[in-house]
């Protein structure tokens, strides 16, 4: 038997056993031929540290070493974008958070125009071609691969008459930060994008009161709304360019792993990867924004229900969106062991259960407290997260405005310890 690092995986390799638990990686059996593209993406992007190959099942490494695939698709998408923009050389170089957020506020009013173009088209059936999309899609890409959260969390921010264009948008950044972390090809990254962009085409003939209705639906609305999966892809098929990949995304967005969604009740690998990994970023966004029929739930406790979905989930494609995003997405609400109420402004850079966090409120003596940054990271393991916690719980109304408030600015003091302070700000409650 040989260890290799996720990087030296090749099709044909006996996979003999993965290190660390079956927690820590994307796959319940341990031994196996690793035969399918899928597979090997979710091992490379599944963040473990060393996989043992049987030698006499399979084959072994390349003779040279081969150049991590995640890598090479950064690069690539990275130059797609930048072509497509006609953006400078270093348009997609790292930004700080609060530089992206702004860069990304730019991006999110581009793309809710063509979105809003592309519908209109689609209900007076002259789809003809994706030249309005494709810029929004390396937009989208680029603004990922500087910092992943940051478009998706301005994202969550929906007006109600704006939910469609933000929803489309949110669950194609998803789709392209998922399929970068999966190690994913160029070319399927972008499909990712476009399947996340288009999932809910099918639905732009649908009257609206039925789309906002905050009552419950009947069997007859219910039935009209779940045509739409089915409607997307004739909606789309003036479109030559469009590839069957992302067809099938769309088609396949409502599938469950258990055969429980629809249209067509579809089991576990007969779904599409795209499918599969548009479920997970689909259902991700609608729970954690508000809507006429239901309050949005916080980030980390939608993933930790997702989680707990039996059956509705591919479990790889859920653990790998949970390492891309992170067990603490970048706005949730969270306490700390100092007993301070803290916003997660950053995603964490080493562990998942220590991000960046930017302590704002007291929960002993339940006032604000100066606004400051901190990597827990970096700080004594004694000081940490000890649960998630639910703004309305704690007063906070339109909780998603009020963090962003918290997470934009640029001023904060970054700390190594507590003293440090720039002035409270003053947060709406109950």
């Amino acid at each position: 038997m040989l260890r290799i690092t996720p990087d030296q995986l090749r099709l044909g390799m006996y996979i003999q056993a993965i290190d660390g638990s079956w927690l820590d990686h994307p796959f319940w059996r341990a031994r196996f031929l690793l035969e399918k593209p899928a597979d090997l993406a979710l091992l490379r992007g599944s963040g473990v540290a060393g996989i043992w190959i049987d030698l006499k099942k399979g084959i072994g490494p390349a003779p040279k070493r081969v150049p991590p695939v995640i890598a090479a698709d950064i690069q690539a998408v990275r130059a797609d974008a930048e072509a497509i923009l006609s953006a400078p050389a270093d348009a997609n170089a790292p930004r700080s958070p609060s530089a992206e957020f702004d860069h990304a506020e730019r991006i999110l009013e581009d793309a809710k125009s063509a979105v809003a173009a592309f519908i209109e088209d689609a209900k007076l059936g002259r789809l003809s071609g994706l030249d309005g999309i494709e810029p929004v899609i390396a937009a989208i890409t680029g603004s990922v691969l500087r910092n992943r959260s940051a478009l998706m969390t301005l994202a969550r921010l929906k007006a109600a008459d704006e939910y469609a264009y933000l929803h489309a948008i949110a669950v194609s950044a998803m789709m392209v930060a998922l399929a970068l972390q999966m190690g994913l090809d160029e070319s399927v990254v972008r499909e990712a994008g476009l399947a996340g962009l288009l999932h809910d085409i099918g639905e732009v003939d649908a009257p609206q009161e039925l789309l906002d209705k905050p009552a419950s639906l009947s069997a007859t609305e219910t039935e009209r709304l779940q045509q739409h999966p089915e409607a997307g892809p004739v909606k789309l098929a003036g479109i030559e360019t469009l590839s069957q990949p992302v067809l099938d995304g769309i088609l396949h967005h409502h599938e469950r792993m258990d055969g429980s969604g629809y249209p067509h009740q579809l089991k576990g690998e007969a779904i599409s990867l795209l499918g599969r990994m548009a479920a997970v970023c689909d259902v991700y966004d609608a729970i954690t924004s508000n809507r006429p029929h239901r309050r949005a739930w916080p980030p980390a406790e939608a993933l930790a229900r997702m989680f707990r979905w039996d059956g509705h989930f591919d479990p790889a494609i859920l653990r790998v969106f949970i390492r891309c995003i992170g067990i603490y997405p970048v706005g949730s609400l969270v306490r700390l062991s100092s007993d301070e109420l803290a916003v997660v402004s950053a995603e964490a850079q080493s562990v998942l259960a220590r991000p960046v966090v930017r302590p704002f409120y007291s929960a002993v003596t339940r006032r604000p407290i100066s606004l400051y940054e901190i990597d827990l990271g970096e700080m004594p393991e004694d000081l940490k997260i000890v649960s998630r916690e639910d703004p309305a719980a704690w007063g906070f109304t339109d909780w998603e405005t009020q963090a962003m408030k918290m997470i934009r600015p640029r001023a904060v003091r970054i700390l190594s310890r507590l003293g440090e302070h720039t002035p409270p700000i003053t947060l709406k409650a109950v």
